[in-house]
């Protein structure tokens, strides 16, 4: 059975972590310290993954499919989601650290080492 925004909304903890299941691998983990979060299980290569996807209330029960569905057409192409999103996790970063800002301080660190303060 699928879910609705009401139940993921008044999902309870319990003294177990459980799952809320949408369909096609796609639920909701709720934690024991009330904590939600979107999970994808997944195989690839043979192997089964989990692809977090989320964490609720930041990404809803939309959003949280839309992503699933995204991770599945990644997957149907023949490449893993977890992988794919830690590549752009890593150009994200290498993008940040090669700013206009980050040169420009790391210039200004460099002139300056050796400079007093007046």
């Amino acid at each position: 059975m699928k879910l609705t925004a009401t139940g993921v909304k008044n999902a309870k903890t319990a003294e177990k972590s459980y799952k809320l299941s949408d369909g096609r691998n796609l639920y909701l983990f709720v934690a024991t310290n009330g904590s939600k979060y979107w999970r994808s299980d997944y195989r690839f290569a043979g192997k089964r993954k989990t692809l977090a996807l989320g964490i609720y209330p930041d990404v809803g029960l939309g959003e949280a499919r839309r992503r699933h569905q995204l991770a599945r057409e990644t997957l149907a192409k023949g490449i893993d989601p977890s992988q794919e999103k830690k590549a752009k996790r890593s150009e994200t970063r290498a993008a940040s650290s090669n700013s206009f800002k980050a040169v420009a301080e790391e210039w200004w660190g460099k002139k300056m080492a050796d400079k007093s303060h007046s």
